[in-house]
Order: structure tokens, then sequence, then C-alpha cells
């Protein structure tokens, strides 16, 4: 049996970058889509990587926020990918939970396998770095293979493009066995302005 539960994601659009240096591999610049709140990419332009990658026959590990519970950097519904060369798409706040699912999904990605990561974000992870929120998160790990969810990724971006809502599937495996989040996405709003 798989447990299944839904998310919503609402996005707007915000100028802006923001740097990022994360551990192991080394500062880069990064723009970012932050899910519900603000960034540069949306769901959309992730969903565009993860299409490139794996049209590129290369596999992908998407990685998504599914539940929060206190303070976190960012909500649930935020979104990343990590390709095979540990570059990513969009970000999940930054920092050092950033770094460590970037780590951690490129290892995944290696072993072709999918996961639900657990961060408590208290005392003993962030302390160096002065980033303490104090809550927790869990982050789905999907790793997409070129074969897997070829037609529900395409038909997610053409319901986007077309600025319509879309519904995204990940299934990882946790604690409960196979669980399936549903993370329904909102397209971008835009602004029009008439004179």
């Amino acid at each position: 049996a798989t447990l299944t539960t839904s998310l919503r994601v609402r996005q707007r659009r915000t100028v802006g970058k923001i740097a990022n240096r994360s551990r192991g591999y080394g500062p880069s610049a990064i723009t970012g889509w932050r899910g519900i709140r603000r960034g540069d990419l949306r769901a959309l332009d992730i969903l565009n990587k993860v299409r490139d990658e794996t049209d590129a026959n290369r596999a992908v590990a998407l990685c998504a926020i599914v539940a929060t519970r206190g303070s976190t950097p960012q909500p649930a519904g935020t979104m990343l990918c990590v390709d095979q060369a540990a570059q990513i798409t969009g970000t999940l706040g930054g920092g050092c939970v950033e770094a460590e699912v970037r780590r951690r999904a490129h290892e995944m990605l290696a072993a072709r396998r999918s996961e639900l990561i657990t961060f408590d974000l208290d005392h003993d992870f962030g302390f160096d770095d002065g980033m303490i929120c104090g809550g927790q998160m869990d982050v789905a790990v999907s790793v997409i293979s070129p074969s897997d969810h070829a037609d529900v990724l395409a038909a997610a971006r053409d319901r986007l493009r077309t600025g319509q809502a879309a519904t995204l599937p990940l299934r990882v495996r946790s604690g409960q066995g196979l669980v399936e989040y549903r993370i329904h996405l909102d397209p971008a709003s835009e602004l029009l302005i008439a004179g």
C-alpha cells in the first residue's frame, strides 16, 4: 500500500539572486526558486531542467520540502533538482540544509534510490554557521530516470506552460514504506499593467 499526502504550492515571481556556499561543492551563485514565497525560478523552470536531463538520458534527483514543523527556512512545496554533476536548479533556502540535501541527493542519484530525509534544525545542525531555525523539515528526494514519469512530468510542464495548475507526484521510501507526495503547483501569476 502507498500512503499519499497532498501539498499545494502557490507561486509568485520576484527578482533577485542568492549566493550559496555549499560545503563539499565549493561556492556557487544560484538563482533560486523559493516555492510559495519568492524566487527567480518557477516550478516550470525546475521541470524544464528535469526534462533536459532526462532527454539527455541522464537521471536527476527532484527534491521537495514535503512537511515542516516549527520554524524552517522555506515552506512545504519548495523544490530543487540535483543533476549528475551535483549542480542544482532551484533552492530550499540555501545554507547548511541545502548543502546537505544536495550532497545526499547526489549520493541517492548515484545509487538510484529515493528517500525521505528529516532535518532537525536545532543547535546541532547549523550552529557553526549561526543558522538555527529550531524546527524540523522533511525533504522527499525522488530520483527520476529517463524512463520514469516522462508522461506525468510532461503533462505537469504543459499545464504550467499554459497557465493551468498541475499535480506532480513524488514517490519515496520512508519508515512507513512507500509514500507518494502529490505536489499541487499553481501557475505563476503575471502582472499586467494597463495604462
